[in-house]
């Protein structure tokens, strides 16, 4: 995303995308402080080098998006490995293939950007999702008992990880090719 990208992603904060989410619901945080976050986050996603902002519309409206996070200079050992956060697709949008295609630009990008690996995680109620990332290639190889509280109760996430590339003479090849 650039700085000209910056209004269509404010949209998603004045649009009832997050706050159709049980998560905004909770009287902790509320719909004022979500519109703070996001605001925030689309700001991030258009001014900040690390971050790579994908949004889908569907009739104008914001449907879905991903940020593709690099980590800081300062952490060298993680330098080819990017996460993917703040994934959503708007419950009125599901089941279109936007989930799909919001993760492939993702993943385009981390390639252009010289990643091997991206990381991902989801709660484990959010059985379309899964389905998606194992679809694509996505490898669990971990869960979190704890990752989430929604509506008081305790919600277990998964940990995905895809390998991009595998640069000739890696280490990680050669396991792979040796196992």
């Amino acid at each position: 995303a650039t700085k000209d990208d910056e209004p269509m992603l404010l949209d998603i904060v004045r649009e009832d995308v997050f706050t159709e989410s049980r998560f905004f619901r909770d009287p902790n945080f509320g719909p004022d402080k979500a519109r703070e976050m996001f605001e925030i986050w689309a700001k991030r996603g258009t001014r900040d080098d690390h971050w790579f902002t994908a949004c889908e519309r569907v009739d104008g409206r914001i449907a879905g998006s991903a940020q593709l996070v690099s980590p800081p200079r300062n952490n060298e050992v993680q330098a080819r490995i990017a996460t993917i956060t703040m994934n959503f697709v708007a419950p009125w949008a599901r089941r279109r293939g936007i989930g799909r295609e919001l993760l492939r630009a993702a993943e385009r990008s981390a390639h252009r950007r010289g990643f091997w690996f991206i990381n991902l995680d989801v709660r484990e109620t959010q059985t379309a999702a899964i389905a998606l990332c194992e679809s694509l290639g996505y490898h669990h190889w971990g869960t979190n008992p704890n990752y989430a509280v929604v509506d008081g109760r305790v919600i277990p996430g998964r940990y995905y990880t895809k390998q991009l590339r595998s640069p000739r003479g890696s280490r990680v090849r050669q396991e792979r090719e040796s196992a």
